[in-house]
């Protein structure tokens, strides 16, 4: 179309538009070569149009208004423009060589993705030209000046490859579009489930891509043998979990090795090809046995945002001390056998407390960013019970047999001339873990020897001579319960007698024997002696 701005004073017999293709006539007049004619309706003043068909795809015109009256013909300038080029994509690509674009001409070329694609698009020979790339609904997905350069995901659709010529003189431009199906899009590798020989493995199918998904699964190997496993990788196992639909996915897998390390990725397949997650990492769960009471680790590496876990069981009651080296960034926790937290920590374990019998397992995360070798030394030899200890002697103060227990023997002898009165002591200590009471036993006097036993100022002979007498209960950084053993000679069985001689003392000898035992459990007992001898 054009602009009439003056009709000479006289009327307008016609109006309208030539056009020529550029290459042929690039001053097109009425009549001349290659020049077609279109008129416009009406012959007023003004800006008017007409429309033009039949031209060639992808060419480039030169056109100009015109307008007729008595006096002649009167021509605008010339305009130029570009038809739009159709891109057919062959095999997955487009391409278009040494195109020409006028300065300030624009050319449009329209392409369609029949799927959703991975886009890469280069174009060469571009100084001045803005390139857009529009969707099908004309928004700009992705411009720039000069040569495209263009690599993203496009869904499926039609689009249009927008390209002006901004400078002042031609440029020959060259373009290659690519665009490939997109295997499928999977995420999250999952891994739960963990024991010493299996695990449930899994990812997050996200998107197909307008594909249809033909199997999905898991593919591990030793991390050892190959980081990043892919199917039909070195060292691969792959397992093709249920179903074929979009979202979360697991499969379990067995037969694994304890202690090991491995690698695994999730996977989806379709025609576009098969898509992995991200590499992740698991530990199978290690058994650690206990010989003597005492399990160790050494030299066991703990990669960056791996979780391993030790297996093992405290066969009775115990007194533990686990104590690691090698750790910094890795967190502990050890849990029982209902899965429960009995303590945890960051970075080394130092743990030191009774635990019941059961099944425990220690857990060792590194949060950090690099792989760490740690050693473990858990030390479950000293059983968690209490442990009488009786000493003897003949003062308070220094008793015989402190810290020491049957069957080793603890005695005391003491002499008793010519059959007086004589005193001993013996004490009743805890050197266990565990709080209890304790009963006390000692033996009662005979025939020849009268004996008492006191605790304190009470008289408890009764019950001492039975094994009746409980202590309160005695912890091992207690203050041990002491006894006094008043033992006499029976003068008139011990002293003879003889008319015209001096008494003579009969040599006689008294053993009572102490021993204390735990409330809690009779086999834990320790006995003393406390041994009296006439002269």
């Amino acid at each position: 179309g054009g602009n009439i701005t003056s009709d000479g004073n006289q009327a307008l017999t016609e109006r309208g538009v030539v056009v020529a293709l550029n290459s042929i006539n690039a001053n097109p007049q009425i009549g001349g070569s290659g020049v077609t004619k279109a008129t416009a309706v009406g012959t007023g003043t003004g800006v008017f149009t007409t429309s033009v068909s039949s031209l060639s795809a992808g060419s480039t015109y030169a056109f100009a208004a015109y307008a007729t009256n008595a006096a002649g013909t009167g021509y605008s300038t010339v305009g130029r423009f570009t038809t739009d080029s159709t891109i057919t994509f062959a095999g997955g690509s487009g391409t278009l060589t040494d195109r020409v674009i006028l300065a300030g001409d624009t050319q449009l070329f329209r392409f369609t993705i029949p799927t959703d694609s991975d886009a890469a698009f280069t174009g060469t020979g571009a100084t001045s030209t803005r390139w857009e790339l529009r969707d099908g609904s004309n928004a700009v997905v992705a411009s720039g000046t000069g040569n495209i350069v263009f690599y993203e995901i496009l869904t499926a659709g039609d689009y249009t490859l927008r390209l002006t010529n901004s400078g002042v003189t031609a440029e020959t431009v060259s373009l290659n579009l690519a665009a490939a199906p997109v295997p499928p899009t999977v995420s999250s590798p999952t891994s739960t489930g963990i024991t010493g020989s299996g695990a449930t493995l899994g990812g997050d199918l996200t998107n197909n891509w307008g594909q249809t998904i033909t199997e999905r699964g898991v593919v591990y190997a030793l991390n050892s043998s190959n980081a990043n496993p892919q199917i039909g990788g070195p060292g691969t196992t792959e397992i093709v979990a249920s179903g074929t639909g979009m979202g979360v996915f697991t499969r379990t897998v067995s037969g694994l090795t304890a202690g090991s390390t491995y690698a695994f990725v999730a996977y989806a397949r379709s025609a576009a090809g098969t898509g992995y997650s991200t590499v992740g990492r698991f530990t199978t769960d290690s058994t650690l046995p206990f010989t003597g009471g005492v399990g160790t680790l050494t030299g066991r590496v703990i990669l960056a945002g791996d979780t391993q876990r030790f297996r093992f069981t405290i066969a009775a009651n115990s007194v533990v001390d686990f104590t690691g080296t090698g750790a910094t960034n890795t967190d502990w926790e050890l849990l029982d056998g209902s899965n429960a937290v009995v303590a945890s920590g960051t970075g080394n374990i130092n743990f030191a407390d009774i635990l019941p019998a059961g099944d425990y397992t220690l857990s060792l995360t590194n949060f950090g960013a690099n792989a760490e070798t740690i050693s473990l030394d858990l030390d479950a030899s000293s059983p968690a019970e209490p442990k009488a200890d009786v000493s003897v002697g003949t003062a308070v103060t220094a008793p015989n047999g402190v810290d020491v227990y049957s069957p080793t023997g603890q005695s005391v002898a003491i002499t008793s001339s010519k059959a007086n009165a004589v005193t001993g002591y013996f004490a009743v200590d805890n050197d266990g873990a565990v709080d209890d009471t304790f009963f006390v036993q000692a033996s009662a006097g005979n025939s020849n020897f009268a004996v008492s036993y006191f605790q304190g100022a009470d008289n408890v002979t009764a019950q001492v001579s039975t094994g009746t007498f409980e202590t309160d209960s005695l912890s091992k950084s207690g203050a041990a319960v002491t006894f006094r053993a008043a033992i006499t000679p029976n003068k008139k069985t011990l002293i003879k007698k003889k008319k015209g001689k001096k008494p003579k003392t009969v040599k006689a000898t008294y053993t009572s024997i102490v021993k204390a035992t735990a409330s809690s459990d009779a086999s834990l007992t320790d006995t003393a002696t406390i041994v009296v001898r006439t002269q």
